[in-house]
């Protein structure tokens, strides 16, 4: 058996901006397994899970996924990254790094695979079970196919002896195929920067991500993909740097003080999947008062 290694669901090139001068970052956790929580970890042991990118098919595994994170999502993003805190300014080259980057942020973390899991598991257990309780349909929608006749008992005998068992290839698949889908419609949203004032730092959360509707002020619960049509996605980038983007913004930076940050602080921290990340511990209470 392969070695297992180890998949960083929160890369370590983002993370590392909220680490302190001793290179560790605040982390909570809601499922309060860590002790103190907050507790000070190094970025290289948190956000992180065991062979998480690796397919799990027996026979056929896909692929390649983690080395396809690296090169075409993590390794651009932090390049980007980069530049744009030096600069200060959104490039296009910045914006498409960063957009295909922030729409991998919640669909990589464990709790979404298994979300995904879980529904696509169930979705292929009610076709079996409808092969088994309706056989003459599945007949007649083989034959449509061009296949052969077969016989209702022996189709509801085969249907009632096997199941199909999803393997984490589904996953995979579909983050992939998502990212490259999707990023068109987030490049196609204003962006703008929000630097907080020097009284306030941002937190950021395994999820990164905090969604509005109408207003930045409105701040909705997390779902996965495009649920609000006219809403807006807040992204940390810094404790000092929030990334805006909503329909129509103005790219003007526009700065951010306590009131502001507070409340995206308070999201990040109560939606987080299972972690959320600070530069101190004063930044982490504040948010979970």
């Amino acid at each position: 058996m392969n070695e297992s290694r180890r998949h960083h669901y929160f890369p370590q090139f983002h993370l590392a901006k909220w680490a302190r001068e001793d290179e560790r970052v605040v982390t909570y956790d809601s499922a309060g397994a860590l002790v103190p929580n907050p507790k000070a970890i190094a970025p290289i042991n948190v956000g992180l899970e065991a062979d998480l990118y690796r397919d799990d098919h027996p026979d056929t595994p896909l692929e390649g996924v983690e080395e396809w994170l690296a090169a075409e999502i993590d390794g651009p993003a932090a390049l980007a990254l980069s530049t744009l805190l030096r600069e200060d300014t959104l490039s296009d080259v910045h914006r498409m790094s960063l957009a295909r980057y922030i729409m991998s942020r919640d669909l990589r973390v464990p709790k979404t695979r298994d979300f995904l899991m879980t529904l696509g598991q169930s979705e292929l257990d009610e076709w079996r079970d409808g092969i088994v309780g309706d056989p003459a349909s599945f007949q007649r929608s083989v034959i449509r196919d061009g296949g052969p006749e077969l016989d209702l008992d022996e189709i509801r005998e085969f249907a009632e002896g096997w199941s199909i068992q999803l393997r984490r290839g589904f996953w995979l698949a579909f983050m992939k195929n998502h990212i490259q889908a999707a990023t068109p419609r987030l490049l196609s949203y204003g962006w703008a920067l929000i630097h907080a004032d020097r009284h306030c730092r941002f937190v950021t959360s395994d999820l990164g991500i905090v969604k509005c509707v109408g207003s930045f002020a409105n701040i909705v619960s997390h779902e996965l993909g495009w649920a609000n049509s006219d809403g807006g996605w807040l992204v940390p980038l810094t404790p000092e740097r929030l990334l805006a983007i909503a329909p129509s913004l103005h790219p003007t930076p526009k700065l951010a003080q306590n009131p502001f940050v507070a409340r995206v602080n308070r999201a990040l921290v109560t939606q987080c999947s299972r972690f959320a990340f600070a530069a101190s511990e004063d930044d982490i209470s504040a948010a979970l008062e």
